[in-house]
């Protein structure tokens, strides 16, 4: 038998790697001029700024958006290890010139949640890592992501748990961020070919808002949600509730004659429902405690994102999330004074 031509060997190689990176840019767009990048995101800037966060009356009003068509957003946990990804990331994306960039890379002049939402809406697309510690900024900027219809890829970290309303996404898991480091041709490039585009469900009709959000984040669920549902019943609105964990708050609902709908039933995937039930609701009711689940986070961000929030809760003296102090809050220190004030700061809220 002939022996094998070594030169042949590594041509064959070559064009291997060549037509892998081939399928890479064009899975992420990056085939094209920069030129032809940069209109494509200026158009989906002009686009978003007429109905989400950016628009007047949103959180992010007249924010100032500038395509970004060299960096991608990367959302992730502040931690000593934080580097590693970062530089794992840098070096698989290198040979497409294109480089990370952080909230933490620049001064912003404003809330840091707007600086953030404009790296997200400016560049191509966004990498966030689900660590094992679930950090909240990163599940409410991965939301904000979702609501305006931003690509991003989701990395998850060696034993952290997929939040319900992830299932069903594609995500790239991490052993570890060192092996990355020296092995990101083999193991980064399946990630960017993953990359998430995820399609919304259909606008509802605008008519048909008689409904209002209710996203517990998982704490003191039944005396909350009692809470809101019956100021809701008052006024002849649905609850619509993001999950029931304790499996009894449709009884207690029932028995009080409370017209209200749980998510989780409708045979589609749990983020198509939650993000339908945001664009079809008059507005929500969020928990916002950084002790409340990672799911109350992907809801807020879309709902932020959507200029579709309401009313944000927590109970005073409650650590919250970074990207979320400053915010206008709803503040309460028991049930019974939470059920004494949010009438008059729910009318407010319907009257915007």
């Amino acid at each position: 038998m002939k022996p094998m031509d070594s030169s042949n060997k590594s041509s064959d190689t070559r064009e291997d790697l060549a037509a892998e990176r081939l399928s890479i840019e064009r899975h992420l767009g990056l085939n094209r001029p920069r030129a032809v990048i940069t209109e494509e995101i200026r158009e989906a800037i002009a686009s978003v700024t007429r109905g989400a966060m950016f628009e007047r009356g949103g959180l992010c009003m007249g924010c100032k958006l500038k395509p970004m068509p060299g960096h991608y957003f990367v959302a992730q946990e502040y931690d000593p290890d934080r580097e590693d990804l970062r530089g794992a990331l840098a070096a698989a994306l290198e040979e497409f010139n294109l480089q990370p960039i952080c909230a933490d890379d620049f001064i912003w002049q404003g809330h840091v949640l707007c600086k953030v939402s404009a790296l997200i809406q400016s560049t191509p697309f966004g990498i966030y890592e689900l660590s094992e510690r679930q950090n909240r900024n990163v599940y409410l900027e991965l939301g904000i992501a979702i609501g305006l219809c931003r690509p991003f890829v989701l990395v998850k970290e060696k034993g952290a748990d997929l939040s319900p309303l992830c299932e069903g996404l594609e995500y790239y898991p991490i052993n570890s961020y060192l092996e990355l480091r020296y092995e990101f041709g083999q193991k980064m490039q399946p990630l960017l070919a993953e990359i998430a585009r995820y399609q919304p469900p259909l606008s509802p009709d605008p008519a048909s808002r008689n409904s209002v959000i209710i996203s517990h984040g998982g704490i003191d669920v039944a005396d909350f949600v009692l809470t809101v549902a019956r100021e809701l019943k008052s006024r002849g609105l649905t609850a619509v509730i993001t999950s029931d964990p304790t499996n009894k708050l449709t009884n207690y609902l029932k028995a009080e004659r409370i017209p209200h709908y749980i998510i989780g039933d409708s045979g589609q995937t749990r983020l198509n429902e939650t993000v339908a039930a945001i664009k079809a609701a008059r507005l929500g009711v969020y928990r916002i405690e950084k002790s409340a689940a990672p799911d109350a986070f992907i809801t807020l961000g879309v709902a932020m994102a959507l200029n579709r929030t309401g009313i944000l809760i927590h109970r005073s003296g409650s650590e919250l999330p970074s990207d979320l102090k400053g915010i206008n809050a709803l503040e309460f220190t028991s049930h019974t004074v939470l059920q004494q004030s949010f009438p008059e700061e729910f009318g407010r809220a319907l009257s915007r």
